[in-house]
């Protein structure tokens, strides 16, 4: 989801192989070839951590989101 990156990117990557992606579509390019997706995100309190993909799940893109990816 667009809204998980920061002011540097995104997160992706699993613990201690971890690296910055810039781009959503790259991000999401690269967390799909990966064998197990891994990326940082908010939890309830706020605090970044990593979590990992079970399944993909493939969703229309909003016209808001398309909007924040421009």
């Amino acid at each position: 989801m667009p809204e998980l990156g920061n002011s540097r990117g995104y997160t992706i990557g699993p613990k201690g192989e971890e690296r910055k992606v810039a781009d959503y579509r790259q991000a999401l390019q690269e967390l799909r070839a990966m064998p197990k997706a891994c990326w940082r995100r908010p939890n309830d309190a706020g605090n970044w951590g990593i979590v990992t993909a079970v399944r993909w799940e493939m969703r229309p893109i909003t016209a808001s989101q398309s909007a924040e990816l421009t």
